[in-house]
């Protein structure tokens, strides 16, 4: 019969034992999830990866559109006749490759951020400076040349406008917005390419959109950020208490590396378990949460298009940790094995 301290000894080591499984849960979960979900370069790569950068000249010329700095702007004569195809082509000149890779970056970084809760409000930006200063300077000419060739060809009552007002020296608004016969054309170019550079100047440096910042003191998004914080101290738990369970079994290194084999291979059969109910779902369960969380976070255009990215990258993160927790049940079974070959 057992003594006392022996029954002790049993019960402290099933309760760590328990503890430990707890623990290893999201201790395996953690590893890919730190490749992939956790992991800021990784997110961006997803993005760029996507159509996103071939998306964001639509994205910007919405919400340009929408800015109250520009509102001005939306009645103006010169640009009433240009249409998306036009504007993104105005686009590809004054934001460049390398531009909307940043960006691409910049919006990942800020939603992790504010996830993670690095940043109190859901509030995104993307820097303008360097399209202000491409539409200002070199982009120019070629955006004037767009503008004027979306015009509608002079009428003859245009034309007369155009000999009046050269006649008399107007200013450049009293000649008609229309397109010239070619030797007017160069003295109109050189009018709309002055019109770009004023609206360049108008230009914020920064445009910024507000997600649903109520999200923030939602519980959920609590509970969502106390667990982010907390499951990359997951791994220390989870040896801190293999050691404690080490300690409890009296240094006996066949009942320490059993103790310890049979919860890490639980674990890791929860977690396949886990990860393989998810991939089975992705398309039904994962797909629609995810798109419905991402239009909390962003404007429904942006959301449509992070979308595809965030979802190739949950299911890279799932597929690993399928692998992951399979190591899992495997090491716990050799620990399982090695403690049936311990001499003590």
């Amino acid at each position: 019969m057992k003594n006392p301290s022996s029954k002790a000894r049993v019960v402290l080591s099933v309760l760590i034992g328990a503890l430990l499984l707890l623990s290893l849960v999201p201790t395996v979960m953690y590893f890919p999830a730190s490749r992939l979900l956790l992991n800021p370069d990784a997110v961006t790569e997803a993005i760029l990866a996507s159509d996103l950068t071939d998306e964001i000249p639509s994205l910007v010329l919405e919400s340009l559109e929408s800015s109250p700095e520009l509102a001005p702007l939306s009645g103006n004569a010169f640009l009433d006749r240009l249409d998306r195809e036009d504007y993104r082509e105005i686009l590809a000149w004054v934001a460049p490759p390398e531009w909307i890779t940043i960006q691409s970056a910049v919006l990942a970084r800020q939603a992790q951020d504010f996830v993670l809760g690095r940043i109190a409000a859901a509030t995104f930006s993307l820097d303008l400076s360097e399209v202000r200063v491409r539409l200002a300077g070199e982009a120019a000419p070629q955006v004037a040349e767009i503008i004027v060739s979306s015009w509608d060809a002079c009428s003859t009552d245009q034309m007369l406008q155009f000999g009046l007002a050269i006649a008399a020296g107007s200013p450049q608004s009293a000649y008609p917005v229309c397109q010239p016969p070619g030797e007017f054309r160069p003295m109109v170019l050189g009018i709309a390419e002055s019109a770009v550079r004023q609206f360049a100047a108008q230009i914020p440096q920064e445009l910024r959109f507000e997600a649903a910042n109520q999200l923030g003191d939602s519980d959920g998004l609590t509970s969502l950020r106390f667990a982010l914080q907390a499951w990359p101290w997951m791994p220390w738990l989870a040896l801190g208490l293999a050691l404690l369970l080490l300690a409890v079994t009296g240094g006996s290194l066949r009942a320490g590396l059993l103790a310890i084999g049979i919860p890490v291979s639980l674990a890791g059969m929860i977690d396949f378990g886990v990860a393989l109910v998810f991939v089975s779902l992705r398309e039904t369960v994962v797909l629609p949460w995810l798109t419905g969380w991402l239009q909390w976070l962003y404007p429904s255009g942006l959301a449509a298009l992070l979308t595809p990215a965030i979802a190739s990258l949950i299911g890279r993160f799932f597929l690993s940790a399928l692998i992951w927790s399979g190591a899992a049940v495997l090491a716990g079974a050799v620990l399982i094995v090695l403690s049936r070959l311990a001499k003590r």
